[in-house]
């Protein structure tokens, strides 16, 4: 970021987080720009990214084909028109991930329930639904 923080500051904030205890040689500003702004994001990175990990391994069990995508079962599609129709009623951007969400669960259940009017090859049905 634009404010610049050493690894020893870095580790510093972290113990002193940890413990609840401040440690000397850390200003407050450096603290709180660690533990308030930089941690949360950090985290969440490596939690989005265990969520979309985890989300192709099911796509991929499912199909069985290690190039499937999340636009198969329009989860990509159902997201995007969620946080779109978020934005345009509400007017901020703050209720456009749970739309998203919440659409591309939708779209999938949709695609399944096509999918499963017919009563053929489930995995082809679901496809074409």
């Amino acid at each position: 970021g634009r404010y610049s923080v050493s690894v020893e500051d870095v580790i510093k904030c972290i113990i002193s987080a940890v413990s609840g205890r401040k440690l000397d040689g850390i200003d407050y500003q450096t603290y709180t720009v660690v533990t308030a702004i930089r941690m949360p994001r950090a985290f969440l990175s490596l939690l989005v990214g265990a969520s979309l990990a985890i989300s192709g391994v099911a796509f991929q069990s499912i199909f069985r084909n290690p190039l499937v995508s999340s636009g198969m079962l329009g989860v990509s599609n159902g997201a995007g028109f969620g946080a779109a129709l978020s934005i345009i009623l509400f007017g901020n951007a703050f209720l456009a991930s749970p739309f998203a969400f919440a659409f591309a669960i939708l779209a999938v259940l949709l695609s399944y329930l096509v999918g499963k009017v017919s009563g053929g090859s489930p995995t082809i049905t679901l496809v074409l639904g």
